[in-house]
C-alpha cells in the first residue's frame, strides 16, 4: 500500500506540474496576444487561474478517489485522504517550480531586478547576492513547493471530509453483505455477517477479524 500512495501521489503530482509549466506558457501568449494591455491581461489571467484551480480540485478528487479504492476494506480516514493530496501536491511544486523560474526568470529577464530595486539595500553586494538567489532554479521550486503545500492542506481539508469513510465494525463490505444476525450463535452471541460468497464475520469487541479455523487465518 505504501508503494501504491506514493506511486499515485508521484503521478498525480507530475500530471498537476505539467499543467502548471503548460499554463506559464499561456500566460506568456496571451500577454503577447493581448500585448500587454493590463486591464484585458488581468481579466484573462484571472479567469486562466479560475480554469487552473477548477481542473486541480478534479484531479485531486479523481486521484483520491481512486486511492481510496485501492484499500479494499475498512476504514478510510481523513488523514489518509490528506496526506495523500499534501503530497500530491508537494510532487507537483518541484515542476511548478520549474514553471515559475522560466516565467520570472527566462520570459521576464528584468522581473527580479525590478523587484530588487524596489528594496534599499545598503551594501551592493548584499543586492547582487538577492539577485544571484531569486535568479536561481532552487529557489522558485523551494516556493512552489511550500506554495504548493499549503494549497494542497486546503484542498485537501475539504476532499478528505467528504471522501473519508468509516470503519466497517464486522468486516464485511455493504455491497457484498448477504445476510447479518445481531447476536444470537452462542455465546457471547456477537453481530455475524455472511457475504454472497458465503465468507462469515464476526463482529469482535475489540478488534475486527474474520472469520477462520485456525488463528492464522483470522485477520485482526
Amino acid at each position: 500500500m505504501r508503494n501504491s500512495l506514493w506511486h499515485q501521489a508521484a503521478n498525480t503530482g507530475l500530471i498537476i506540474g505539467a499543467l502548471s509549466i503548460a499554463l506559464v506558457f499561456l500566460n506568456y501568449l496571451l500577454s503577447d496576444i493581448i500585448q500587454l494591455q493590463e486591464k484585458p491581461l488581468a481579466i484573462a489571467t484571472t479567469l486562466i487561474n479560475f480554469i487552473k484551480f477548477v481542473v486541480l480540485f478534479a484531479l485531486l478528487w479523481s486521484a483520491s478517489v481512486r486511492y481510496a479504492r485501492r484499500i479494499p476494506k475498512g476504514e478510510f480516514t481523513f488523514g489518509q485522504g490528506l496526506g495523500f493530496v499534501v503530497m500530491a501536491m508537494v510532487f507537483s511544486g518541484f515542476l511548478a517550480g520549474i514553471g515559475y523560474y522560466i516565467q520570472y526568470v527566462k520570459l521576464a529577464p528584468d522581473y527580479i531586478s525590478e523587484v530588487v530595486d524596489k528594496f534599499p539595500f545598503e551594501d551592493e553586494s548584499a543586492a547582487e547576492a538577492t539577485k544571484t538567489l531569486l535568479s536561481s532554479v532552487g529557489y522558485w521550486i523551494m516556493v512552489a513547493v511550500f506554495q504548493m503545500a499549503f494549497l494542497g492542506s486546503l484542498v485537501g481539508v475539504i476532499i478528505s471530509l467528504i471522501i473519508r469513510r468509516k470503519h466497517d465494525k464486522i468486516g464485511c463490505e455493504k455491497e457484498e453483505c448477504k445476510s447479518l444476525t445481531y447476536r444470537g450463535n452462542g455465546w457471547p452471541g456477537y453481530t455475524t455477517a455472511i457475504d454472497k460468497a458465503g465468507k462469515e464475520y464476526i463482529g469482535h469487541p475489540m478488534r475486527v477479524m474474520e472469520m477462520g479455523e485456525t488463528e492464522a487465518e483470522k485477520i485482526v
